[in-house]
């Protein structure tokens, strides 16, 4: 496979721990502004909630960076083993995530004060991502709802660690480029045919950039030139998307976020800053399952302490919500998380 270098050191990459780490903060941020009483016509509460948007492009960031790592993870192998796949992948996503499923769903019934009757269905369909169905399904099954909002995109994943295999043996068998191409114009085709479709082809092609970028990764890091003009081309095709209402803008940012990062890296600048965000980083999956919880807990806090409306509650609310996200996370990522990594 001419197309992707033979081998990659098995160290972490700190740029891609700091971009985890960036993603995982905007979409916190996006979910404070959430919980904070911006009902104040302020001009600087205002900003605050049109800056707190942009976090949702945390999710595109996290999309395109799973197809980096996943891509570098079958690189770094002579050999590709399913099976193997299947297990690491397994260990990484499903036994954090289960964790974080029982125990919210335990504290959302029991602060809530509601009866734990049905609590085992939701449990069941959760850890299977059940409420990831496409849409059409719920005409012949009974819908169920995410415990979490945050978890449809572990469904997309999921989908993804499914056809990865398949897309590895077309990568060795027809090359990287052929097998791209294919699997770009599949996704894209599938979301103009149907942008609520739920299947993991709507979503591919954010993947798949990751896996493109990823083989572009190395060469830009030593300084090396890399073909550009297969980055156009993939984005020229995952732009039709915007014919049916995809917000392409935001994938095309999360590249040039990467991008950035490397050409920084590269220069030695913003090294303190990297170095801080790559810490964020390495917990950053239990920051991204727990931290919607831990922001509602910080907004009722501060309302039974008095402050239930206004610019204090959110001026209170907000720093709260940020240390007991980034606290509870490094706590869950220490005691449960890390043990499968």
């Amino acid at each position: 496979m001419a197309a992707m270098t033979p081998s990659i050191p098995r160290n972490r990459f700190q740029t891609l721990d700091a971009l985890r780490g960036v993603a995982a903060l905007g979409v916190l941020f996006f979910h404070i502004t959430l919980v904070c009483d911006l009902s104040s016509a302020s001009l600087l509460i205002r900003l605050f909630y049109a800056a707190g948007k942009l976090g949702t492009l945390g999710v595109d960031i996290f999309f395109v960076l799973s197809g980096i790592c996943i891509t570098l993870a079958f690189r770094r192998t002579a050999s590709f083993s399913a099976g193997r796949f299947f297990r690491r992948r397994w260990a990484r996503l499903w036994p954090t995530y289960a964790f974080s499923a029982v125990l919210l769903l335990a504290a959302n019934l029991l602060l809530a004060r509601q009866p734990f009757t049905g609590a085992g269905a939701t449990l069941a369909a959760n850890l299977v991502f059940y409420p990831g169905l496409p849409e059409w399904a719920w005409a012949f099954l009974p819908r169920q709802d995410w415990i979490v909002p945050v978890y449809w995109t572990l469904a997309y994943e999921a989908q993804f660690y499914l056809v990865f295999p398949a897309l590895a043996f077309a990568w060795r068998r027809y090359g990287f480029y052929p097998a791209h191409y294919t699997g770009l114009a599949l996704s894209v085709t599938a979301y103009l045919l149907d942008p609520n479709a739920g299947l993991f082809l709507n979503r591919w092609f954010q993947f798949l950039l990751g896996s493109l970028l990823c083989d572009l990764f190395h060469p830009m890091r030593e300084g090396r030139p890399f073909l550009w003009k297969h980055l156009l081309y993939s984005n020229l095709l995952v732009a039709l998307t915007s014919l049916r209402g995809w917000r392409w803008e935001a994938t095309l940012l999360a590249q040039a976020l990467l991008l950035f990062a490397v050409a920084m890296e590269r220069r030695g600048a913003l090294a303190f800053l990297e170095r801080l965000l790559a810490r964020v980083g390495i917990f950053s999956y239990s920051l991204y399952l727990y931290h919607g919880t831990l922001a509602l807990l910080a907004s009722e806090l501060i309302a039974r302490a008095g402050w239930r409306q206004g610019a204090i509650h959110a001026a209170l609310t907000a720093p709260l919500a940020l240390l007991l996200s980034l606290a509870g996370s490094w706590a869950v990522f220490r005691l449960i998380e890390r043990r499968f990594l």
